[in-house]
């Protein structure tokens, strides 16, 4: 009876470990689905700041070399 005790009871915790470890494993993989989300979002937040410097730049060197603004007409023939 003893034994018989003894299996059963080391038989759940067999099982008791291979759900902690189960449970461990599915942790780690959310934390790197959420590590790879935040790389992701961080990239394209850096892609969209660096479109609108470029939009920016390219909207002020516009109004700055048109020629409702005085310019130097060897500046503008250079850019153009």
């Amino acid at each position: 009876m003893i034994a018989t005790r003894d299996t059963m009871f080391s038989r759940e915790k067999i099982n008791r470990l291979q759900t902690l470890e189960f449970n461990e494993q599915l942790r780690q993989q959310e934390i790197e689905s959420t590590i790879k989300r935040a790389n992701v979002e961080r990239k394209q937040n850096l892609q969209y700041v660096l479109i609108a410097l470029g939009i920016i730049t390219f909207l002020t060197l516009y109004l700055l070399l048109s020629r409702s603004f005085i310019t130097n007409t060897k500046l503008i023939r250079f850019f153009g």
